[in-house]
């Protein structure tokens, strides 16, 4: 077994210590900036895990808004990534994190050799292990919206998910519960008739994007960039 030095006799090894040698976090934020514009969005959201201060600077939207959109219109124009959602728009880190984060976004555990786009569901915006998926969807409707709403009209009303062809539909409960709060919240018929239609428009959206990217998670033009 090999001896183990105390602290101050062992010899000082830079490759132990990258965060010491790396000059990156005390680089002036222009030239900082100026490096991140030549990276596509992978090597950004790797960057942004590497300590404090970078992740700082690369998740201001003020600091680094402009890096993350210069690097997604490049990647979208190659090939290399799927295009920013317009239900997304200005939010090009989440959708960063969405396609290339390791991590259950619920339990944050790390999944082994994960693929881009896999464990991603699409319709929700999420990433999620097969644990926590299970405790965050429901197939009821709330009580509250019963009379107001029919069951049918919920495919068109919020993203779901479905496990196998023909199976009941599954919504994000969290989305469920903001949704019939934001929907009780209004008092007049017309109100809630222009709040429905946004909704349909903007769950359209979502489900055109999703249906896309299940079907292309394993495309090596849109997913192989780890």
């Amino acid at each position: 077994m090999p001896r183990i030095l105390p602290l101050k006799w062992r010899k000082k090894n830079p490759i132990q210590y990258p965060e010491q040698i790396t000059a990156l976090p005390w680089l002036p934020q222009d030239i900082l900036a100026e490096i991140c514009l030549y990276l596509p969005p992978h090597e950004l959201y790797n960057l942004s895990q590497v300590n404090r201060s970078i992740r700082a600077f690369l998740t201001s939207r003020s600091n680094a808004g402009f890096i993350w959109h210069r690097a997604m219109e490049d990647a979208v124009a190659e090939g290399t990534m799927p295009p920013l959602p317009p239900y997304l728009e200005n939010h090009e880190l989440a959708w960063a994190r969405l396609v290339f984060s390791d991590y259950c976004s619920i339990c944050f555990y790390t999944f082994t050799n994960p693929v881009p786009g896999m464990f991603v569901q699409w319709s929700f915006n999420s990433r999620m292990c097969s644990i926590c998926i299970m405790s965050q969807i429901q197939k009821r409707l709330p009580r509250e919206l019963k009379r107001h709403l029919k069951r049918q009209e919920w495919r068109e009303l919020l993203p779901y998910i479905v496990f196998h062809t023909g199976d009941t539909p599954l919504y994000l409960s969290k989305e469920v519960t903001e949704f019939t709060r934001e929907y009780l919240s209004l008092s007049t018929s017309q109100e809630r008739a222009d709040f429905l239609s946004r909704r349909r428009i903007r769950t359209a959206a979502v489900n055109r994007v999703s249906l896309l990217l299940i079907f292309s998670a394993s495309c090596p033009l849109l997913f192989s960039l780890m």
